[in-house]
């Protein structure tokens, strides 16, 4: 089955976090359990996927870069480049 990608997420602006009610909206939409999603927002946003201005945090992997780009930035820019 393909998730459905087609889906609104949650404003945080003066939300401490997600509701039960956007965790069970998104299990649905992603055909997965709540338990996986807890899951993940656990482990890759150390508790909450929001940032305090309620902006939603987003992880930058500098390995995953420098996979897409071959290395090519891996000694010039090895903040945002990095092969491990």
């Amino acid at each position: 089955m393909t998730p459905n990608t087609n889906i609104d997420l949650p404003s945080a602006r003066g939300v401490s976090g997600l509701t039960d009610a956007d965790l069970r909206r998104a299990s649905e939409a992603l055909n997965c359990e709540e338990a996986c999603i807890e899951a993940v927002i656990a482990v890759e946003s150390s508790g909450s996927g929001f940032l305090p201005s309620g902006r939603p945090k987003i992880l930058f992997e500098a390995h995953r870069f420098s996979d897409l780009t071959d290395g090519d930035y891996d000694d010039s820019y090895p903040n945002i480049s990095s092969s491990e």
